[in-house]
C-alpha cells in the first residue's frame, strides 16, 4: 500500500495531468492560437489557478480534520488562500497580471505552509506541479505586461 512517502501512480499521474492546463494556457496567453486569443487564454488560466488554489486549501482542511481535533488555526488559515484567490481575481480582474501574480504567490505560500507537515513523497509530487503550475501562471502574466 502506498502512502504520500511514497504516492501512487495515480497520485502522480492526477499532479501531472492537474499541470497541464497551466502549461498550455500559459503558453497559448504568450503565444496566441488560432483557437483562443491570449486574452481568453489568460482568463481561464487564472479561473484554473483559482479553482486549484481552493483544491489544495481544501486538501489542507482535510488533512488538518483527520486528526483527533483540528487545528483552529488551521482551518481558518486554510481558507485564506482562496478569499486571496477570489479578492484578486473580482479586485484585478480575470485574467489580469496581477491576478495571476497573486495565484502565483498563493501556490508558493501554500507549499511553503504545507512543507514542513509533508511527508518526503509529497513534497516531491507538491514541489513538482507546484514549479509547473507557477510557470504557466508566469507565462501568462508575462504575456499580458
Amino acid at each position: 500500500m502506498a502512502t504520500m512517502n511514497q504516492p501512487t501512480r495515480t497520485a502522480w499521474t492526477l499532479a501531472l495531468l492537474g499541470v497541464i492546463p497551466f502549461l498550455g494556457l500559459g503558453t497559448a496567453a504568450a503565444v496566441g492560437t488560432m483557437e483562443i486569443t491570449p486574452e481568453a487564454a489568460r482568463e481561464v488560466l487564472s479561473l484554473y489557478g483559482a479553482v486549484i488554489v481552493a483544491f489544495l486549501a481544501g486538501a489542507r482542511w482535510g488533512a488538518a480534520s483527520a486528526g483527533a481535533r483540528a487545528s483552529d488555526g488551521v482551518l481558518v488559515l486554510s481558507n485564506l488562500f482562496p478569499l486571496a484567490a477570489w479578492a484578486a481575481l473580482a479586485l484585478a480582474g480575470v485574467g489580469s497580471a496581477v491576478a495571476l501574480g497573486a495565484l502565483g504567490l498563493c501556490l508558493l505560500a501554500q507549499l511553503a505552509w504545507d512543507w514542513p507537515v509533508s511527508a518526503p513523497g509529497y513534497r516531491r509530487l507538491r514541489l513538482t506541479a507546484t514549479v509547473g503550475a507557477v510557470g504557466g501562471l508566469a507565462l501568462g502574466l508575462i504575456s499580458g505586461l
